[in-house]
Order: C-alpha cells, then structure tokens, then sequence
C-alpha cells in the first residue's frame, strides 16, 4: 500500500473511529479511563486493517530475533514518534524508513493522541491534561514528515463524560467536513461527548512553537 491508497486507509481510520465514539456515546459509564477507550480504538483499527501490513527487513540486533525477514500489523500503541516521544496510537507507513535502524523507531502515517475528562472534572486547552500538548506533538512530527515530502495525519481526540466542564477553545469546533476530520496531510482536533462528535482542523495559530522539543 503506498500513497496513493489513502483512501483506503481513511476508511478503515474513519470506520475505527465512528464505531468507537458510537460505543462511547452510547454507553459513557463503559469508558473509565484513557486507557480504556485506546483499548476500544486500537482493537477496532487492528481489525479493520488486519490484512494490511509493512514488510520488514531486519539489521538491528534485537529485530532478528523474530527473523530476518518478516511482515507486522502497522498499527501499534503507545509508538515512538521519533524526537517527540510515544504515541497514544499509530499507523505505521507501509515501508520501513532508510533512517530507522529499529523496529520499534519506523516512521508512523497516522498518529492518535486521546484525552479523556470525567464527570465534574474542569480541564483547560493549555493545562498537562488540556489538548494543547498532543495537537503541538501531533504538528511537530507533522512538520518534521512534510519537510521531507511525506504525509501524515495527526489526530487529537478529547473525549468527555456527561458533566465534565466545557473547554472553550474545544467547544468552538463544528464541521461536518470528512476531509477535514481525516485529513490526507495535517492535524485535526475531535471532541467527543455523549450530545456530539464535532472536529476541526487544528489551529496552528494558537501553537505558541511548533518546533519546540518535546520534553516529557
């Protein structure tokens, strides 16, 4: 699968997606934590791209140990975006990259950033548990692809239960654009709750530095 099949794997992003707000809006009280709804969103991803896969050609000491040559599932949790850290979850590109020497450090073609708010619990976009973190991760390995030419779709997700206090910046977001929601090349912000599933292209103009290293 190469570039050109994008929209292949924006079916499977989009179906993973919906099926797993459509769980969440239905039955809230289900979904305690992140790690829950990442659980939900992974399984869902794994199965809509169960037959999609990345060669591999193993170099790395510790790669060959499952062979020299072999396939794996692109879809992964808790991945390695380069300098900016771990994933909630990503797509793998369909090649190994020429620069990555590990299979643990490949270039990703979609990365998902989750929050989750509870019930009662008051959040704001630029807080540790606010947003904007994960939209600026999502951006800064954004920029680092493009620069080089090659895609990525970044998505941050804010899920909230009955009751957790609004977020204004979050709540500015209305679209019904599909390409906006899944963009080909970009970052994309969704908030999810049990009235809605709204998104928006991220606002880049609210970043204060893109290119700012992540330190977590």
């Amino acid at each position: 699968m190469n570039s050109n099949d994008w929209a292949v794997i924006r079916l499977h992003l989009q179906s993973a997606i919906c099926r797993t707000v459509q769980q969440f809006r239905e039955h809230p009280a289900d979904f305690l934590s992140e790690n829950d709804i990442q659980a939900v969103l992974f399984t869902a991803l794994r199965n809509e791209m169960h037959g999609v896969r990345m060669q591999y050609e193993a170099s790395h000491e510790k790669d060959l140990r499952f062979g020299k040559a072999f396939d794996i599932n692109r879809v992964m949790t808790e991945y390695w975006l380069a300098a900016e850290g771990s994933c909630d979850l990503v797509v793998l590109c369909d090649k190994q990259g020429p620069e990555a020497t590990a299979l643990w450090r490949q270039p990703c073609r979609i990365g998902i950033e989750i929050k989750f708010w509870q019930a009662l619990e008051r959040h704001y976009w630029n807080e540790p548990r606010g947003p904007q973190k994960d939209v600026m991760k999502l951006q800064r390995y954004w920029k680092q692809r493009d620069e080089n030419r090659h895609p990525f779709t970044g998505i941050a997700m804010l899920f909230r239960h009955p009751g957790a206090f609004p977020c204004l910046e979050m709540d500015e977001i209305a679209s019904t654009d599909q390409e906006v929601a899944y963009p080909e090349n970009g970052v994309a912000i969704h908030v999810i709750s049990k009235e809605g599933h709204l998104w928006k292209t991220a606002p880049v103009s609210k970043l204060t530095d893109v290119t700012a290293p992540n330190t977590d």
